[in-house]
């Protein structure tokens, strides 16, 4: 990070293998993991917003005290603590087999009986948990490369979530000057920028159908 002016938390071999937009963080201002590209859940802590992966980041319980152990109901039998890099993989492992929706389900069942072991006010706490809301961050901006590629692989529209995930990591500059290219109106704060910028995309990707529908 020092070298390169920019938090860093992803070492450059994994960073390969992952591959654009996980090079440099794993989920900080991402919807998903990079490892097991499962969804990345935020809280607000002190002021801060905090970012995890439930998957590669399992809720671990607390050891009850001996005082404490009549308040709570039982907890399992303690095992050998995981690296988040074994985590991840036995997460990867687990649920390569299933679809979707069974990955869905097992996630839904794990996560209610972890619940049922938790203090009201934890339960609260993480029932506050929101999708990331992703934004240009100065501390560790994204490669510009990585928007670009994500704007391409959306195929440059503003409508798939894709592109709009990109669109909100995008400063007001760079908004106005994708604006201007299009001759389109640069005025307005940033998500009126974003909300404009959507629509003329919207309306360009309409013209180049009606007229593949008409040479047609």
């Amino acid at each position: 990070g020092f070298l390169s002016g920019s938090i860093v938390t992803v070492d450059p071999e994994e960073g390969a293998r992952l591959g654009r937009p996980w090079t440099r963080r794993y989920i900080y201002n991402q919807q998903q993991c990079g490892r097991c590209k499962g969804p990345v859940r935020t809280w607000r802590m002190a002021g801060r917003t905090v970012y995890c992966c439930e998957r590669c980041q399992p809720l671990a319980l607390p050891l009850a005290s001996p005082s404490q152990q009549h308040l709570d109901s039982p907890l399992p039998p303690p095992q050998q603590p995981q690296t988040p890099r074994q985590a991840a993989a036995a997460a990867t492992a687990a649920t390569a087999a299933m679809t979707p929706q069974q990955q869905q389900q097992e996630e839904q069942q794990r996560q209610q009986q972890l619940l049922q072991q938790l203090s009201p006010s934890r339960r609260a706490a993480l029932a506050a948990a929101r999708p990331p809301r992703l934004f240009p961050s100065r501390c560790a901006p994204d490669d510009a490369e990585d928007v670009e590629e994500a704007m391409e692989a959306a195929g440059g529209s503003g409508g798939t979530a894709a592109a709009a995930a990109a669109l909100q990591k995008l400063t007001v500059p760079q908004l106005r000057a994708r604006l201007a290219s299009l001759h389109a109106d640069t005025r307005g704060n940033r998500q009126q920028l974003i909300a404009r910028l959507q629509q003329v995309q919207a309306a360009g990707r309409q013209q180049v159908g009606a007229a593949a529908a008409a040479q047609e």
